[in-house]
């Protein structure tokens, strides 16, 4: 299609007009989706899509599929599906995603959005994941040392661990220096 239309001299209007038309055919595809097989702007397919949805002539939809097939949220989400979600977050805020996103009738991740808003704002406390909340801060694990003999990782770490409590700093640390870590290691 893309190829027709740029051997076509088309004018702005002749170019909406396709992009109306592709839209009316595929509403669930996204806008970049169509405007990758159009050969136009994906603000272009975007401006045309909301004077669609404003006089109904393609459905608001809360997710749309990409150029790879996968479904993700629409960029934003209806107004009154919003709505809804928030006043069900507010009424019982310690539900999970998946059980509000069954009582407003949509997907869990666009629940997920909608609280993180809320949580950002203050309107609702930042849950636990148990409770259908994000963790706040992901932690990472502790390094592992590796020994020249697997037994002795034990025991570098352990070792490491008193130069820490002890405060033992780098190279120049007075702490430092003459230590040596269990099985050979230098430190």
């Amino acid at each position: 299609m893309r190829a027709i239309l740029a051997r076509r001299h088309l004018s702005v209007e002749q170019r909406r007009q396709v992009v109306a038309d592709a839209l009316r055919d595929q509403p669930e595809r996204s806008n970049a989706d169509h405007a990758a097989a159009l050969g136009v702007d994906d603000h272009t397919v975007a401006d045309v899509r909301d004077e669609l949805e404003a006089t109904s002539e393609i459905p608001t939809l809360d997710r749309r599929v990409g150029r790879d097939g996968k479904s993700r949220p629409a960029f934003m989400v209806e107004q009154a599906l919003r709505d809804r979600i928030r006043k069900a977050l507010l009424a019982g805020p310690e539900r999970s995603n998946r059980a509000v996103a069954a009582t407003v009738d949509c997907d869990d991740k666009t629940v997920a959005a909608v609280r993180d808003e809320l949580v950002v704002y203050g309107e609702i406390p930042q849950l636990g994941p148990q409770l259908g909340g994000r963790p706040a801060t992901k932690t990472k694990p502790a390094p592992t040392i590796l020994a020249r003999n697997p037994a002795e990782t034990g025991r570098a770490q352990a070792a490491l661990q008193t130069l820490d409590d002890d405060g033992g700093g780098g190279e120049d640390h007075p702490r430092s220096v003459g230590r040596r870590l269990p099985g050979g290691l230098d430190g």
